[in-house]
């Protein structure tokens, strides 16, 4: 008895089937390229909105600080600082120092701070705003916070 092996066209694979073409290698690798590109901009972009939104918030703290430091003053108009006309107060060499580098010191800012206290029928209302001219490595662009509040003899911290 002799055994014979039959091969059907199916079985039998010849060596460009068994291996992908060079197209196709190129075309995944292109694919790979473009979806690391566009993950990598995505971190960086995350990245420079979560430093921007830090800085927003610091400026904003320093801002309140400023308005709580005015607040401390008792409010008995005429006087300074809470006159009958509209008092402006800007102070554009301020340098504010608040954030910190990747190497743990600090860098500061040149920021021009606009304090205005103007009388409304309820008060006085304040008005700080801190404005950083140029900031951002990447867009040159400005940041500015503003805060308001109405001082009145009714306001907290008052006698």
């Amino acid at each position: 008895m002799r055994l014979t092996a039959q091969l059907s066209l199916s079985d039998a694979r010849s060596p460009r089937a068994a291996a992908f073409s060079l197209i196709e290698v190129m075309v995944v690798s292109g694919l790979m390229v473009i979806l690391v590109v566009s993950l990598l901009t995505a971190v960086l972009q995350m990245d420079q909105n979560a430093r921007r939104s830090s800085d927003y918030n610091s400026l904003l703290e320093l801002a309140q600080g400023q308005l709580e430091m005015i607040r401390t003053n008792t409010y008995s108009p005429p006087t300074a600082p809470f006159g009958t006309a509209t008092n402006f107060t800007t102070n554009i060499t301020s340098t504010l120092g608040y954030a910190l580098t990747a190497a743990g010191t600090n860098y500061q800012l040149t920021a021009t701070n606009v304090t205005t206290i103007q009388t409304v029928a309820e008060g006085h209302l304040v008005t700080v705003t801190l404005t950083v001219p140029s900031y951002g490595k990447v867009i040159k662009a400005p940041l500015q916070v503003q805060v308001q509040a109405v001082m009145n003899r009714f306001s907290p911290g008052q006698p």
